[in-house]
């Protein structure tokens, strides 16, 4: 939990899971976006939600306003306890790959959006 002034800012989980075969990690964020998410080109498709992989994760934001995208941020922990175990990050976090794999074919399909500009007091 990070909090801020005295007020609970956002939370976070973080989930790790790594064998000989597999090595995933996922942070899912509950809060304010930083300025820096105002740049990924999933924020600029919901500015309520944002999917995207890092240089060695897997990030989910969601805006505590954002009532019905929540859902997105429900690990999915019984993979650990599976005989295959967690084979990708579309088994760790299921929700929120499917949001990432609609929003990549979205920005693939129209390329002329993610030139699109977002000012950082946007993010505030």
């Amino acid at each position: 939990m990070w909090v801020k002034n005295g007020r609970l800012a956002a939370i976070q989980q973080w989930f790790g899971y790594s064998t000989p075969n597999a090595n995933s990690f996922v942070i899912a964020t509950l809060g304010r976006p930083s300025p820096g998410l105002c740049h990924t080109p999933s924020y600029r498709l919901h500015r309520m939600f944002a999917v995207y992989p890092g240089p060695k994760h897997f990030n989910v934001w969601i805006n505590p306003a954002a009532t019905h995208e929540k859902e997105m941020l429900q690990l999915n922990v019984g993979c650990t306890l599976s005989m295959s175990g967690c084979v990708s990050v579309a088994d760790m976090v299921p929700g929120a790959w499917k949001e990432y794999e609609a929003d990549q074919q979205l920005l693939n399909a129209s390329n002329g959006n993610r030139n699109q500009t977002t000012r950082d007091s946007d993010c505030r």
